[in-house]
This record gives C-alpha cells, sequence and structure tokens, in this order.
C-alpha cells in the first residue's frame, strides 16, 4: 500500500498561495469640484496596479495625479512620493516599481489635481489607509 501512496504523490503540485486581493480606496471631491472615484490597487508583485476611475469628469480633462506622503484635506510633501498617469477621460493606469505593502497604512494619499494649470488644487483625494 506506501508503494500506491507514493505513486499518488508523484502527480500532486503544490497549491499556490492566494495572491492579495485589490484595495479600492474612495476619492473624495475637494475644492468643489464635484468629481469623486476609486483607486483600486492590485498587488503584482514587487509591484501595483493603481486604476484611478472618475465620476462626474468633465469631457476632456486632463488631472494629474500622484500618490503623496500627508492628508487629504491637509498637510501633504510637495513632492510626490509616486507619480500616476494623468486622469484622461475620467481613467488612469499606472504600474508603480513599488509592493502594496509598502504604499498601504504608511500615511500616503492619492491626489487627483484639478487640472495640469492648477496642480495646487486638489479636485479628489483618497487616503491610502494608515
Amino acid at each position: 500500500m506506501p508503494a500506491i501512496a507514493a505513486l499518488a504523490l508523484v502527480g500532486a503540485k503544490p497549491s499556490s498561495a492566494p495572491s492579495p486581493s485589490p484595495i479600492v480606496i474612495t476619492l473624495v471631491s475637494e475644492s468643489n469640484a464635484r468629481i469623486h472615484g476609486t483607486a483600486t490597487l492590485t498587488p503584482m508583485g514587487e509591484k501595483t496596479k493603481v486604476v484611478v476611475a472618475l465620476v462626474n469628469d468633465p469631457a476632456g480633462a486632463f488631472h494629474p495625479a500622484h500618490i503623496h506622503q500627508g492628508e487629504c484635506g491637509g498637510e501633504f510633501d510637495v513632492l510626490p512620493r509616486y507619480p500616476l498617469n494623468p486622469v484622461v477621460g475620467g481613467r488612469s493606469v499606472t504600474t508603480v516599481a513599488a509592493p502594496i505593502h509598502d504604499i498601504i497604512g504608511h500615511g500616503f494619499v492619492i491626489e487627483v489635481h484639478a487640472s495640469k494649470y492648477h496642480v495646487d488644487v486638489i479636485a479628489a483625494c483618497g487616503t491610502l489607509g494608515g
């Protein structure tokens, strides 16, 4: 009987660990911009995919977006920690060169700026935990 059990294990594959689930962050409107939305962060090993989706974004709008150290509606580091692709047509997709555990829970926020001409005005912001 031990030989049969050994043969059964030969074709067995080790189970792979489940991959971490995406994290969805709410982006709230700031500065009377009336746009809001979500940012979905998906772990990709040593990188993180960030998808920003805005609601009520005017047609043709172009919004620079970044991950900054700081607080929504408060103080934040002016220099972005991680740049994101601009939000065009209400959507942006970026692969950030950092694992998700370096981004979530470390005092970062996603800031969507009003326009490339008004980067000092935050249109929407979301806290990345912690």
